[in-house]
């Protein structure tokens, strides 16, 4: 978190609870969180995408370390409540560990960490950095909350709303930030309130300031609105994300259950061309459906959706530098495809085991992305798991664009 946000957060904390009318009372502090280790074993394709040739077809092993907490910390008083929450983690690797592309961390650090050579005063017995680990901190959300009652709040920092019914993409939701390195997805910074009329209706107005404040420009403040209600059976989800010269985008959600399954669909129509600084229409659509069953023992979870992404004749191609209107990727803005399919199937035995199997595929270009997981219950608070992901398509398509042919894992983690 930079310095500017940073300042944002402690201003916005101070004046909220100048605001609050009465001294807040009552006062409880929650952690959930969990460590977690996992043991890899990476291929690098016989591909171009491998930079370095010598490395093409070869396997190399890493490995991840991972601490995640979510720290909440409430005060009520009376009809007022105000909630502190912070959710990040703490990731290590080996500081020898390879990227996989042809090049070592020395590359992403610029320094000679991750050279995985042995280094002078190691008497020629192995390298110096055999305990040395590189760190990357992530904060995923860190806000501050005011509630009025059960009809009124205010959120300050970095935030996510609920928002959309797709289950992979929300073509409608072009708020909140898309890192495709990180494991969880992150909020956007900035400012929210939420009214709630009726246990069936809401209304939240977001502001975000990411892109506002890489830019030091008032102008790429985004805006956003986002109305849900629920009228039986349907969920219903109105919205637009607004940010000058940049986008505009109005949408509609929808889902319904029919049985033991659940369809759900999105609608949505980009309205604005940052490229050519014009208004050209492009729609963006989603429709899917989740049919689950449940047993005594069992639970299958199967899972199938279709994405139209209409921006593909807006960015055309490989997502490139000049292509880049957020600097978060909010949107979609720089996805490649126009056409993808997500498959999904997953079964829970006796609270044992449990298994998942999920395909992502780019129809256009035909490259896919595929997860295979198994993972163990049967131990309290801690999951033993094992995995393998891989991909394939040609070397300029979106998922072939990727130098890990296939990633092997074995893992655990504990739960507190």
């Amino acid at each position: 978190m930079n310095s500017r946000l940073s300042f944002s957060l402690v201003a916005t904390i101070f004046v909220i609870g100048s605001l609050s009318p009465a001294p807040l009372a009552a006062q409880e502090y929650s952690l959930l969180g969990s460590v977690e280790t996992r043991g890899m074993t990476v291929y690098r394709k016989d591909s171009p995408v491998v930079v370095d040739a010598t490395l093409r077809d070869t396997w190399y092993p890493t490995a991840l370390m991972r601490l995640a907490a979510t720290h909440r910390l409430k005060s009520d008083g009376g009809d007022t409540s105000v909630e502190l929450l912070v959710d990040h983690a703490l990731t290590a690797v080996p500081a020898g560990a390879s990227t996989g592309d042809g090049n070592a961390l020395t590359d992403a650090f610029g320094s000679e960490l991750g050279s995985g050579q042995p280094q002078t005063g190691t008497a020629g017995t192995g390298s110096a950095l055999a305990t040395s680990v590189l760190l990357n901190h992530e904060i995923y959300q860190a806000y501050v909350s005011v509630r009025k009652g059960a009809h009124l709040a205010l959120h300050a920092g970095r935030q996510r709303l609920n928002w959309g019914t797709g289950w992979t993409f929300s073509v409608t939701d072009a708020l909140h930030p898309q890192s495709p390195t990180s494991e969880v997805e992150p909020g956007f910074d900035g400012l929210s309130v939420s009214y709630y009329p009726s246990p069936n209706l809401s209304l939240e107005g977001a502001v975000a300031a990411q892109d506002a404040m890489a830019t030091e420009d008032v102008n790429d403040l985004r805006q956003a609105l986002y109305i849900s209600a629920y009228v039986a059976p349907v969920d219903l989800s109105l919205s637009v994300v607004h940010q000058y010269a940049t986008m505009l985008r109005p949408g509609i959600g929808m889902s319904l259950p029919a049985g033991p399954v659940l369809i759900a669909g999105e609608l949505a129509f980009e309205a604005y061309d940052p490229r050519g600084e014009v208004l050209n229409t492009q729609s963006l659509a989603s429709i899917g459906a989740e049919y689950t069953w449940s047993a005594d023992r069992s639970d299958l979870v199967l899972l199938g959706e279709y994405v139209y992404n209409g921006l593909a004749e807006t960015y055309p191609g490989p997502a490139a530098a000049s292509l880049v209107v957020t600097t978060d990727a909010a949107g979609g803005f720089q996805r490649p495809g126009r056409h993808y399919a997500v498959l999904t199937a997953g079964l829970t035995a006796d609270q044992s085991w449990s298994t998942e199997h999920s395909l992502l595929a780019n129809l256009t270009d035909e490259s896919y992305l595929v997860r295979h997981d198994l993972t163990f219950l049967r131990v309290p608070a801690v999951d033993l798991s094992a995995g393998v992901t891989w991909n394939a398509g040609e070397a300029g398509t979106e998922f072939g664009r990727i130098p890990q042919g296939m990633v092997v894992e074995l893992g655990a983690t504990a739960y507190f």
